[in-house]
């Protein structure tokens, strides 16, 4: 289980990831997180689609995880 509170942004989106070690196993609970910019929000949902368990996610950073667009990096 990983814990997070207040604000996530894009510069913590790298700590966030090697703390998080497999998205399989990972419970991440957003319980106590007051906002998200959109890159923190496209990594949440990244490790939601790989099969992490999102707990106690506020509804406004649902609404962001469910209405956000991934954008393809070019290769």
């Amino acid at each position: 289980m990983v814990t997070i509170a207040g604000r996530l942004m894009s510069d913590h989106i790298p700590g966030l990831l090697t703390a998080c070690g497999q998205p399989s196993t990972l419970r991440l609970d957003l319980s106590d997180v007051l906002s998200v910019d959109a890159i923190a929000a496209d990594a949440l949902r990244g490790l939601r689609d790989s099969g992490a368990q999102l707990t106690g996610v506020p509804t406004y950073i649902q609404l962001k995880l469910d209405s956000i667009v991934r954008h393809r990096r070019p290769v």
